[in-house]
């Protein structure tokens, strides 16, 4: 989100998680990988134990973050939120739901059920190295029905409560609005519908009381005092224009592969300093 307090503007940006950037790994050794792993190998000290100082200790994850998305998108991030799925359905919940506008009708024949990601849904060890060695990527997945359930949301105003607003903005397999670029414009419309609530709770106990209770869901560099210093700085932010961009294959980017074989995102000029990316 990138905020102009003196035109009372306010624009999302979302990234594609395949988009591929060198992540630093050691004092000029990087790691080629996708953008959603930066923040993981940056909190991660015992596999990644050589990362350049900034990237050492607590708030290493956010900071490898901050660096490698103001890269891609041309400016400097000035602070992270970053949010377990726990943490996100306890926000949502202590906020007593949220009014969401679901901008149109989808199924999800295939989405995750907690804690069945690795069940073999009755295939033996040698169906399971069978199709490992045959398929790969979302084909794999299809093959094991019993690990997923079927949502489905109806286009329309919907209050959902933090388990079914995490499904919404999780999904990403179907087929009329599904995929990262549909996922995103998902994630943005709940991101608006948190701004109204949060507008109606103002600065009250109960937005403390949800701040507090995601101790350990929630890693950030932003202090309950900036929150309350931010809303008095932005001035009323009832008044801000919210517009919204995602960027990807319709804008900036491009598919490819690397030598491994991995999916990814690139710029369509296929340069590594983003500049054609840059917002």
């Amino acid at each position: 989100a990138r905020v102009y307090p003196r035109y009372k503007k306010v624009i999302l940006l979302s990234l594609p998680r395949d988009i591929l950037v060198h992540i630093p790994i050691k004092k000029d050794v990087f790691k080629d990988e996708k953008i959603n792993a930066v923040y993981a190998i940056g909190t991660d000290n015992r596999n990644f134990p050589d990362k350049p100082a900034p990237y050492i200790g607590e708030g290493g994850g956010g900071q490898m973050a901050k660096d490698i998305v103001g890269a891609v998108v041309g400016f400097k991030i000035d602070q992270y939120v970053s949010l377990s799925f726990d943490g996100f359905i306890r926000a949502i919940d202590g906020f007593g739901g949220l009014d969401i506008e679901v901008p149109s009708t989808f199924i999800d024949e295939f989405y995750p059920i907690e804690g069945k990601e690795k069940d073999t849904c009755g295939r033996s060890d040698e169906d399971m190295k069978l199709l490992s060695a045959t398929v790969s990527g979302y084909p794999l997945e299809q093959a094991f029905t019993c690990r997923f359930e079927k949502l489905e949301f109806t286009k329309g105003k919907t209050h959902m409560d933090g388990k079914t607003a995490l499904s919404f903005v999780r999904s990403r397999h179907s087929e009329t609005n599904g995929g990262d670029y549909g996922r995103s414009l998902r994630q943005q419309v709940l991101l608006k519908a948190l701004r109204q609530k949060i507008i109606s709770l103002g600065l009250s106990s109960k937005l403390y009381q949800t701040a507090n209770a995601l101790k350990g869901a929630l890693d950030t560099d932003i202090t309950l005092l900036q929150s309350a210093q931010f809303l008095t700085l932005f001035g009323d932010i009832t008044k801000y224009d919210i517009s919204s961009f995602v960027l990807g294959e319709q804008n900036v980017f491009m598919p490819s592969t690397t030598q491994d074989g991995k999916y990814v995102y690139v710029p369509k000029d296929q340069s590594e300093s983003f500049e054609s990316v840059h917002i």
